[in-house]
């Protein structure tokens, strides 16, 4: 395997072989794609966590409805509170809330600075690193709590959360079988 390779994250490696579109060409894209299919087998949130990375880096966001409403259904399922007698949350806020966060998810970069965290200097093509970008506070990632009710800032990083285990379980999972792979050949 070259050294190239080695340098690229599982989850680097899985979108550009599912963006591959010879896939049969390259060993690696094949490789990379049948561990996907392996550590998902079985594995509902391993299956989840590949749509979502799919969505996020490819743009093809056909799927983003259904993934909407698998994530209200798992907000409606949470409790509203710390005590038992809290109220569920109700369907219409949890889907709203959960497409909220996934098109978070899907694009975190701070519109304002374009994700590099500091603002251009005026006129022209250079940043200004001795100010942070005043939206995102320096990090180059729009603020999730800033678009949910204040209600919901506790659902909606718990949903974020998922999203982040989820797919780093995935590629962690296709990591091990790509690496058990390479050892049989």
């Amino acid at each position: 395997m070259s050294e190239t390779l080695e340098r690229r994250s599982i989850g680097e490696r899985y979108s550009e072989a599912a963006a591959s579109t010879d896939a049969g060409g390259r060993r690696t894209d094949a490789d990379v794609l049948i561990a996907a299919g392996m550590a998902a087998a079985g594995n509902t949130r391993g299956a989840i966590a590949l749509d979502l990375w799919r969505m996020r880096e490819t743009k093809d966001h056909r799927c983003m409805t259904a993934m909407a409403d698998l994530s209200a259904n798992w907000l409606v399922g949470r409790p509203n509170g710390r005590t038992r007698l809290a109220r569920r949350m109700p369907r219409h806020e949890a889907l709203e809330l959960a497409k909220t966060v996934l098109g978070w998810w899907l694009h975190q970069t701070c519109p304002t600075c374009e994700g590099r965290g500091h603002p251009m200097i005026p006129n022209t093509k250079r940043i200004d690193s001795s100010r942070e970008c005043g939206d995102c506070h320096g990090t180059g990632i729009r603020p999730l709590d800033l678009l949910m009710r204040q209600e919901h800032r506790e659902h909606g990083r718990w949903l974020a959360g998922e999203y982040d285990a989820m797919t780093g379980g995935i590629f962690k999972r296709m990591a091990e079988k790509l690496s058990a792979a390479m050892e049989l050949k």
